[in-house]
């Protein structure tokens, strides 16, 4: 092939490129190319076999004269193109019917940001027939792209989308919460292709764009929405910490609405966002100068979820920081109200947290520790806004012993002092019940002790003191009556409190082989004989010890399960009932330990097809008791039943290995209720439905649960509380 080139002259090849079609035309004559034809003609009858030899070592050049040919269909010349395009007729046709050249199926799709540019260039071109090629071709890619997910064409646009994200992005996030799973799907995959793009603003990557996108999703209907938003905003964050924060006076606002979000998930990335901003002081201060200002403003916020937000930011950020910081706002706020129950709902964190164990140690040691004097000083500032907060303070850097002891007292005291702000204690103000007169007494004689001088002055202006006020005014009996005549006094309870009696040293129920079952279940409930009824002596000592005490006991059985047992307190009238089962149970503890043997209210204490140990608290007002009181009765069980989990949330820890669905319970997370139904939450009694009136009974209590809270929280639902329509 070689020497047959060298034959043909350097004048040929240079003529063969000419613009002029006269040279090249001249130049093929002198080439031999006619002569090449006319050797063609020669072979006669055998041209065709010659020809299949050519056509199949045509195909080594074809990417030379593929180039070639794109060259020629550009010439100026219509002679040439002419030409080109019957060549490139020719060529397709050798190109389909050889063996040797396969065409695979090949995605366009994939390639096309290789040459899209040069496609758009064309459609400038100044042959019509070329522009008309290019846009044939734009519009059969146009319509492929459109039958394929948008998240292939983001994969297929890459870098060269950056500019275009935030429009992506507005039209991506809320199909994430598609009713279609097929455009949810979808629309996942396309979010994470866009997150996983690492773009820089000089890119032309419009940070705060983004922003806006994410912002205005975060009220979003759909909670799968409003998470990917923070999603977003987090990882801007991560990538873009300083061009995020230039943009933060615009998106803070939304961010902090977003902490009364109904969904604990996305208050819990709420609060990681904001303890991601925080980690700059000046941040950090305006975030907690936001956080008092919105409790200040939604108190209910403060209730339902300031534990939550204080918690989750004290383990985002160091707890010893956030606490002072609290406190040093707190220290000069002017509502003196607020202030006080601000610093009550921060000292119940500080007690009750597991998360704050290391914050308690280092105030336990500050007597002996610099750092833990420091910190007490700082914290004793605000802390005196509410005198209870301040001797719970007081007596934890005391290091009076066991801390979980310590904790338990203190939490004791701040719920006791919470319930003379409750509209039953207005009642019973009212009613100057000797009880109440010596607790009243007691209590002012501990808010008013003279351990500081600061705590005296402070607490004249607290609700507190004007509560333990001795002598009451008329207007304030006036405003107890009025009280009284809205909520539909009395309340009564009877609260049935079962208990298990453990062997001392194996913690095993009493009567029982250890590690073994006496034998089914069955003869046990309300059962006798010794081989049945096990720790009778000390269900009948604590039965006397309660009324030879004043104790409104009412009953005492022996449980489905052997060793386990049950006392009945009440009716009692509001929260006297409450009253009477806490000292009946310090009876029992008392009588337990005379005898020897372990007092437990777990509330699942052996596993198995035993019953769990609830605290079944049978509840009616006034009106439930009178005429017509059936359809009150129903009217307040739908309440319950609208405020299921917060009930369920503060009626005992461990409750969900009782309430099971099984051994004479609902199961934890479905509300129900019947008549004469031991498998509902709240069982409406047989007689109740034939009067027409009369009680109902909860049954979702475990036997740790607080009575306090329980009794509380079921009138509080079903007297005072309004469903939002």
């Amino acid at each position: 092939m070689e020497h047959a080139l060298s034959v043909i002259p350097a004048s040929v090849f240079r003529n063969l490129a000419d613009k002029l079609y006269e040279k090249r035309k001249n130049a093929a004559l002198e080439g031999g190319l006619i002569g090449l034809a006319a050797a063609t003609v020669g072979l006669a009858t055998e041209a065709a076999q010659h020809l299949e030899v050519v056509r199949g070592d045509f195909i080594i050049f074809f990417n030379k004269i593929f180039d070639a040919l794109c060259k020629l269909s550009a010439d100026s010349d219509a002679n040439v193109q002419s030409a080109a395009h019957l060549l490139d007729r020719l060529i397709k046709d050798i190109v389909t019917e050889s063996d040797q050249f396969s065409v695979p199926d090949i995605d366009m799709l994939g390639f096309l940001p290789d040459f899209l540019d040069g496609l758009f260039n064309m459609l400038s071109d100044s042959s019509r027939e070329i522009r008309q090629q290019a846009d044939s071709a734009l519009s059969e890619f146009l319509q492929e792209i459109k039958n394929s997910p948008i998240n292939e064409f983001v994969k297929l646009g890459g870098d060269q989308l950056v500019p275009y994200y935030a429009d992506i992005l507005g039209a991506i996030l809320p199909c994430i919460s598609d009713k279609e799973e097929k455009i949810r799907v979808v629309a996942r995959e396309t979010n994470e292709e866009l997150r996983a793009i690492r773009a820089d603003p000089a890119e032309g990557f419009d940070i705060g764009a983004i922003l806006s996108i994410a912002r205005r999703e975060l009220t979003n209907e759909w909670e799968a929405t409003r998470i990917e938003a923070l999603h977003w905003i987090a990882t801007l964050l991560a990538r873009h910490r300083a061009e995020v924060i230039s943009y933060l006076n615009e998106i803070f606002g939304s961010l902090l609405s977003a902490l009364s979000d109904p969904s604990d998930e996305v208050v819990l990335l709420v609060l990681e966002v904001h303890a991601c901003i925080a980690k700059d002081d000046q941040h950090f201060h305006h975030l907690v100068v936001y956080l008092v200002h919105n409790f200040h403003n939604e108190r209910l916020l403060l209730e339902k979820r300031g534990a939550l937000i204080v918690r989750r930011l004290c383990v985002l950020l160091d707890a010893e920081r956030v606490f002072r910081e609290f406190s040093t706002i707190l220290e000069a706020e002017d509502d003196l109200d607020f202030a006080s129950t601000m610093v009550q709902a921060l000292n119940l964190i500080l007690l009750a947290s597991s998360e704050l164990a290391e914050l308690r140690t280092l105030l336990k040691q500050s007597l002996v520790n610099s750092s833990g004097k420091d910190l007490f000083v700082s914290l004793y500032a605000s802390w005196c806004h509410s005198p209870m907060a301040t001797i719970s303070l007081c007596l934890l850097a005391q290091s009076l012993g066991e801390e979980d002891i310590n904790v338990k007292f203190l939490v004791q005291l701040d719920k006791l002092i919470r319930l003379l702000e409750t509209p039953i204690f207005a009642y019973l103000r009212l009613q100057q019940s000797a009880a109440f007169k010596i607790l009243r007494t007691r209590l002012k004689t501990v808010t008013s002790s003279n351990f500081s001088n600061e705590l005296k002055r402070t607490s004249s202006g607290s609700p507190y003191s004007q509560i333990l006020q001795i002598t009451e005014d008329s207007n304030r009996n006036q405003e107890a009556a009025n009280i009284y005549n809205a909520i539909n006094f009395p309340s009564r309870y009877g609260i049935e409190q079962e208990y298990t009696l453990l062997q001392k040293d194996v913690r095993w129920p009493i009567g029982w082989p250890v590690g073994g079952y006496p034998g089914p279940q069955g003869p046990y409930y309300c059962g006798i004989g010794a081989d049945k009824s096990f720790g009778r002596d000390v269900v009948d000592s604590h039965y006397k010890s309660c009324l030879y005490a004043g104790i409104s006991i009412s009953g005492i059985n022996g449980e489905v399960m052997p060793g386990q047992w049950e006392f009945q307190v009440g009716p009692a009238v509001g929260i006297s009932s409450a009253d009477q089962l806490w000292v009946a149970r310090y009876i029992l503890e008392r009588i337990t330990e005379i005898a020897g043997v372990v007092l437990s209210f777990d509330p699942k204490p052996i596993q198995g097809d035993w019953n769990g140990a609830g605290a079944h608290t049978n509840y009616s007002t006034k009106s439930m008791r009178s005429d017509g009181g059936y359809e009150v009765i129903e009217k307040a069980i739908e309440k319950l039943g609208l405020r299921h989990k917060e009930h369920i949330a503060a009626y005992g820890e461990g409750n969900e290995r009782r309430l099971t669905g099984r051994h004479e319970t609902a199961d934890i997370n479905t509300f129900v209720w019947g008549v004469a139904n031991r498998g509902a939450s709240i069982r409406v009694g047989r007689d109740t439905e034939k009067n027409g009136k009369g009680y109902f009974e909860d049954r979702r209590p475990a036997s740790n649960m607080d009575p306090y809270v329980v009794t509380s929280m079921i009138a509080e639902t079903t007297i005072l509380w309004k469903p939002n329509k």
